[in-house]
């Protein structure tokens, strides 16, 4: 096989997964690098409904916030789902004070 075959085929089957993840926007992965998130995230972001949007925003305000905030292989789903985790665990936390 040349390597102009390999290149192109790779190539076909790199978009042919970010292709895939259009479909359902939640299985989108939050790029480690912050600076993307604008270009990457907004199209998915305008596809959640209200409530995952301000649930994702939480995620990313606070993944930014920790110490070494690298999000790395996350979808937007496991945050949306991180984040609802951790409210729940903050409304234990404030119910026990």
């Amino acid at each position: 096989m040349s390597k102009g075959v390999f290149s192109k085929g790779l190539a076909v089957l790199m978009l042919a997964g970010l292709l895939a993840g259009c479909d359902n926007p939640q299985k989108t992965v939050i790029p480690a690098d912050a600076t993307t998130w604008k270009a990457v995230l907004d199209p998915v972001v305008d596809a959640l409904p209200e409530g995952d949007r301000a649930l994702l925003a939480g995620y990313l305000l606070r993944s930014q916030l920790r110490a070494g905030g690298a999000v790395t292989g996350v979808t937007v789903e496991q945050a949306i789902k991180n984040q609802k985790a951790w409210l729940k665990e903050q409304e234990k936390h404030k119910s026990a004070q």
